[in-house]
């Protein structure tokens, strides 16, 4: 009996080292390496997916703004280590991250092999030439292992309470992207527009309505890559892209006016820098002559 409760016992402590590996190797996406490599003969990487996912909700009357993001990028050649960088920018000031994941799947004999990341570095972002100190960062990571026929995946969360910055999404990128989706929920108590800039005629939308919340949806299928040339202008002249915006919303039965004109977005602007210089000063200026 003692013999047989160890062996038994061997086996739970197997199954529950186990089980994590599983969970995380059910989450590669599926994808047909050999199609891809026709269909893409010239490019070193492609996303599989790029997806954002976007929940506003009103919390102690004011507007919740959260985000799911999920990118799957699959190293199409053996040259994986180039792409295998990867990185999130954010500002401090607006959003926060969390639940960042990021997974390195390595083709082996039976499938993959599961490598979770965990050297993760915060950090200031380099200059670029700037003069001025601001509240950008980034989280840089590496998908370690990377190779042919492999993918790196990364997944996070983005809250921010600032209702005039919403942003938006491109639905192209310097290389192919398969599969391109963007969504916002909200409440009828919250009144969401959008803007879309570029060639769109490609882009799926959908609206529906569930549980008495509005979903906006956008699907862009097989972008091809966006090549630029040098010194031309920058990506977001050419993508395709949607431009989220909350007009106003209403909580206990006050309405409150977010933005939805050219008027109302200098009047958020105004309010960034109306306690600036309260005070007087007198610069004198002293030219040296030889």
């Amino acid at each position: 009996m003692k013999l047989k409760h160890n062996i038994l016992k061997g086996i739970w402590l197997v199954v529950f080292l186990i089980l994590p590996l599983v969970s995380l190797a059910q989450v590669v996406p599926k994808f047909n390496l050999a199609q891809l490599k026709t269909k893409y003969p010239d490019v070193e990487m492609i996303y599989l997916n790029r997806i954002e996912r976007i929940s506003i909700d009103l919390k102690d009357g004011k507007p919740i703004i959260e985000s799911t993001h999920q990118q799957d990028r699959l190293f199409m050649t053996d040259r994986a280590s180039v792409w295998a960088d990867d990185r999130v920018h954010y500002s401090e000031a607006f959003q926060v991250i969390k639940d960042l994941k990021a997974v390195s799947y390595i083709p082996n004999k039976t499938g993959f092999a599961a490598n979770e990341i965990t050297n993760i570095i915060t950090e200031k972002p380099s200059p670029g030439g700037g003069i001025f100190y601001d509240d950008s960062f980034v989280k840089k990571f590496t998908y370690a292992g990377a190779k042919q026929g492999g993918v790196g995946s990364l997944s996070y969360k983005e809250t921010s309470t600032n209702p005039f910055m919403m942003g938006g999404f491109l639905f192209g990128s310097f290389v192919p992207v398969v599969n391109a989706e963007f969504s916002v929920t909200f409440p009828k108590s919250v009144k969401v527009s959008y803007k879309s800039y570029g060639d769109v005629k490609n882009v799926i939308f959908k609206q529906t309505t569930l549980n008495g919340k509005m979903t906006y949806s956008w699907k862009m299928l097989n972008s091809k890559e966006l090549t630029i040339e040098n010194e031309s202008l920058p990506l977001r002249y050419y993508a395709p892209q949607i431009y989220l915006y909350i007009e106003n919303y209403t909580a206990n039965g006050q309405t409150t006016e977010v933005l939805g004109s050219v008027p109302k977005l200098f009047d958020y602007y105004k309010s960034l820098v109306k306690n600036l210089n309260q005070s007087s000063y007198i610069y004198i200026l002293r030219y040296h002559h030889p």
